[in-house]
């Protein structure tokens, strides 16, 4: 089970990751549409975008609970 909350004292710092998968938790991800049993084809590898311009900036929603 992952934590749904943390407490982030003076001097934390938070790290995120941005990756295509999370192999060894989830099962690989072919990219096909198909699973690694039917892939429909060879594997194809993926692209991660992060918007960070005016128009479409990324953002992180980190609520505050008191």
């Amino acid at each position: 089970m992952h934590p749904t909350g943390n407490l982030f004292k003076a001097g934390h710092r938070l790290r995120i990751q941005i990756a295509s998968s999370d192999y060894a938790a989830y099962d690989v991800n072919p990219g096909t549409g198909g699973t690694l049993m039917a892939p429909n084809g060879p594997p194809l590898g993926a692209q991660n975008t992060i918007f960070h311009d005016a128009h479409r900036a990324s953002h992180v929603f980190l609520p505050v609970i008191p």
